[in-house]
C-alpha cells in the first residue's frame, strides 16, 4: 500500500508539472505577438547594460524549439571612440530561457547571435599597450550562455603593427558558457598579403568575469602567415624574416600567464638576414619543425623535434632534435644540446648573430667547415654591457676543412671537439680521412689513420692552430706531425711551421709521396723510377714559411726533406746500370 501511494503521489506531481509547463509555453506564445510593442523597454534595458545610447530598428519575435526569440533588427550603438561615432549591427537575436525567467520572474537570455556587423578600429598598440578597449560594459556578456557573431567585417588600422590598413573578412566569433567553462572560436579570413585564414580557439575554465585567475588551453592555427608583413613591429631586432608560414599551437594558460605550449611549424620560401648594412642572409625552401615550450622557475624550456631544412629539392640539415633552457633575469643563460647540427648552415648563419665579431667571421669563411656535429651541447651567456660568453662539446662526424690560400685541406675527420670561437681542443681520431695540399701535392693524401690534438686560440692580431702530436698513416707511410699556422687577419696566407719524422719507408713508394708541385718535374721523375729497392729511415721533414709562397724560389722560407737509406738498389741512369748495397745519408733542399 505504500509504494502504491509513493507511485500515485509521483505520477500527479508529473502530470502537475506537466500541465504547468505547458500552460506557461501556451502563456509565452501569447504574449510574442506583442513583444514587438516593447521596442522603447529593450532599448533602455540595452542602455543601461553598455552604458551608452542604443537604437533598435524593428523588433520580431519568433519560436526556435521551446525558446522564444527576440530578433532586434538594425541596431545602432553610440560611442564616440568609434569612428563615425557609432557601431550598426544587421541583427541580435537574443533567445529567452522560459525555466529561468519563471524562477527568476524576469526575462533571462539564453543565448545571443549578432549577424553583420562591419566595424573600424585605430590603434597604437606598439606604443600604448595598455590601451582601454573600452569593455569593461559588455562583461555581462560572459555570463551568456551562448554568443555568436557572424558575418562580421573589420578594417584595422595600426601604424605600429600594419604598413596598410587590414580588412578582416568573413569573421565569426562564439563563445560558449557552462557555469565556470568558457569556450572560445574565432575564425576569418585573412588579406592576401598577411595570410589565408586564422583560427583560434580556447577552453578556459574561470569563476565570472574574474579573468586574471581563469585557466586552460589555447589553440591557433594560421595557414601561409607571411612572416615579412608585421616584421617592422620588432624594431630594432637583429634579424629580418621572411617567407610564408604554416603554425598550429596548442599552449596551456594559468593565471593570464602562458605555461606551457606545444605544436609544429613549416615556413615556405624562408630568409633570414641581418639588419646590418652588409645583409647577409640564409634561405631555405622549407624549414619544419614540432616543439614544445614549457615554463621554468627561472625562464622557459624549449624544445625542436623533426627539425629539418630543405633548399635545392634536397635535405641540407637532417632531421634533428635541439633542447635549449633559457634562463633570464641579469644574465641571459642559454643552455642546450642537440642531436645532429650541421657546419656548413651553422657557418652561413653566424654572420646573423650579433655577438660572432669580424675576426671569427674572417677565419671560419677562411676555413670553410663543413660536416656534421653530433650530440652537441653548449651554453651561452650575455650580460647587458659585456662580451657574450660561448662554449660548445660535440662529437665530429665528416668535418672538413677547405685548402685556401696555401692552406692545406682535409676531409673525413671524426673525434671530437670543445671550446669556443676564442679556443679549443679538436680531439681527432679517424680511420678514413684525407689530406689536400694542392700548392704541394697533385692529389689528395688518403689517411688510413689520424689521431692527436689540435688547438686553436684567437690573439689580438692573428688566428694560431697548431698541434704537438700528430699521427697519421697512409698505405706504408707513417709518420709523427708537430705543426704550428699563424695567419694574421690582415694576411691573405698563413705562415706555416711543420716538422714531420716519418718511420722506416720503402723507397719503392717514395714515388706515390712526392711533393711534385714544389719539385722540378726531372727530379720527380728520376725519384719516380730510381729507387728499384732499399728504406729510409730516420727521415725528417721540415717546412717553415708562408704557404703561399711555396717553393720558395728566392728564400722565402725553407723546406727540406733529410733521410738515412740503406741497402738501396738505385737505377741512377738507363745507360749506367744499377748501384747496389747502398747506404748513406740524402737531403733535398
Amino acid at each position: 500500500m505504500v509504494v502504491l501511494r509513493t507511485l500515485r503521489v509521483a505520477w500527479l506531481s508529473i502530470a502537475m508539472l506537466i500541465v504547468v509547463l505547458a500552460f506557461t509555453l501556451s502563456a509565452v506564445r501569447l504574449l510574442l505577438p506583442g513583444m514587438s510593442e516593447y521596442k522603447s523597454q529593450i532599448e533602455s534595458v540595452a542602455r543601461n547594460f553598455l552604458q551608452r545610447p542604443v537604437q533598435i530598428g524593428s523588433l520580431d519575435a519568433a519560436w526556435h524549439g521551446l525558446s522564444p526569440v527576440l530578433k532586434l533588427n538594425h541596431v545602432v550603438i553610440q560611442d564616440q571612440q568609434l569612428p563615425n561615432g557609432e557601431l550598426t549591427i544587421a541583427e541580435v537575436q537574443v533567445a529567452l530561457d522560459v525555466v529561468d525567467s519563471l524562477l527568476q520572474r524576469r526575462w533571462q537570455t539564453a543565448g545571443i547571435r549578432f549577424i553583420g556587423i562591419g566595424l573600424s578600429l585605430e590603434t597604437d598598440l606598439n606604443n600604448s599597450p595598455g590601451v582601454d578597449w573600452g569593455l569593461e560594459p559588455l562583461t555581462w556578456l560572459l555570463q551568456q550562455e551562448s554568443i555568436t557573431l557572424e558575418e562580421v567585417n573589420i578594417a584595422w588600422a595600426d601604424a605600429g603593427l600594419f604598413e596598410q590598413p587590414v580588412q578582416l573578412t568573413g569573421l565569426s566569433v562564439k563563445l560558449v558558457n557552462e557555469g565556470r567553462r568558457h569556450q572560445f572560436l574565432l575564425q576569418t579570413d585573412l588579406p592576401a598579403a598577411i595570410g589565408k585564414r586564422l583560427t583560434i580557439a580556447a577552453d578556459l575554465n574561470g569563476q565570472g568575469t574574474d579573468y586574471q585567475g581563469w585557466q586552460g588551453r589555447v589553440y591557433l592555427e594560421t595557414g601561409g602567415m607571411a612572416l615579412d608583413a608585421v616584421e617592422h613591429v620588432f624594431t630594432g631586432a637583429p634579424l629580418s624574416a621572411s617567407g610564408r608560414m604554416d603554425l598550429e599551437l596548442w599552449a596551456g594558460i594559468r593565471d593570464s600567464h602562458l605555461e606551457w605550449g606545444s605544436g609544429s611549424f613549416v615556413i615556405h620560401d624562408a630568409l633570414f638576414e641581418n639588419t646590418t648594412a652588409d645583409a647577409q642572409g640564409i634561405g631555405a625552401d622549407r624549414l619544419s619543425s614540432s616543439f614544445f615550450l614549457q615554463s621554468t622557475v627561472n625562464g622557459w624550456g624549449l624544445g625542436l623535434r623533426r627539425f629539418e631544412l630543405q633548399r635545392d629539392s634536397r635535405v641540407v640539415w637532417p632531421w634533428s632534435e635541439v633542447n635549449l633552457n633559457i634562463e633570464t633575469g641579469s644574465e641571459l643563460r642559454i643552455r642546450g644540446n642537440a642531436s645532429t647540427l650541421d657546419l656548413d648552415e651553422l657557418h652561413s648563419l653566424t654572420p646573423l648573430l650579433p655577438w660572432v665579431d669580424a675576426e671569427a667571421l674572417l677565419m671560419l669563411d677562411r676555413l670553410e667547415p663543413q660536416g656534421l656535429l653530433r650530440d652537441a651541447e653548449f651554453e651561452f651567456n650575455y650580460t647587458k654591457g659585456a662580451s657574450p660568453r660561448f662554449s660548445a662539446r660535440a662529437k665530429i662526424e665528416d668535418l672538413q676543412f677547405a685548402a685556401n690560400a696555401g692552406l692545406p685541406g682535409v676531409s673525413g675527420l671524426s673525434g671530437w671537439l670543445e671550446g669556443n670561437l676564442q679556443s679549443g681542443y679538436l680531439h681527432l681520431d679517424s680511420a678514413s680521412a684525407a689530406l689536400l695540399m694542392p700548392a704541394v701535392f697533385p692529389a689528395a693524401l688518403d689517411l688510413s689513420y689520424l689521431a692527436g690534438v689540435v688547438h686553436w686560440q684567437r690573439y689580438a692580431d692573428l688566428f694560431r692552430i697548431e698541434s704537438r702530436q700528430l699521427r697519421a698513416e697512409s698505405g706504408e707511410l707513417g709518420l709523427l706531425a708537430r705543426w704550428q699556422l699563424d695567419w694574421p687577419y690582415d694576411a691573405t696566407s698563413p705562415w706555416l711551421d711543420i716538422q714531420l719524422a716519418v718511420d722506416d719507408f720503402p723507397l719503392t713508394q717514395v714515388g706515390s709521396h712526392l711533393p711534385e708541385k714544389v719539385m722540378p718535374t726531372k727530379a720527380a721523375a728520376w725519384l719516380k723510377q730510381a729507387f728499384v729497392a732499399g728504406t729510409a729511415t730516420n727521415t725528417r721533414v721540415l717546412l717553415q714559411g708562408r704557404v703561399d709562397q711555396m717553393p720558395f724560389d728566392h728564400q722565402e722560407g725553407r723546406f727540406e726533406v733529410g733521410f738515412d737509406f740503406e741497402d738501396v738498389i738505385l737505377d741512377y741512369h738507363p745507360d749506367w746500370g744499377r748501384l747496389d748495397e747502398l747506404d748513406g745519408t740524402a737531403l733535398f733542399a
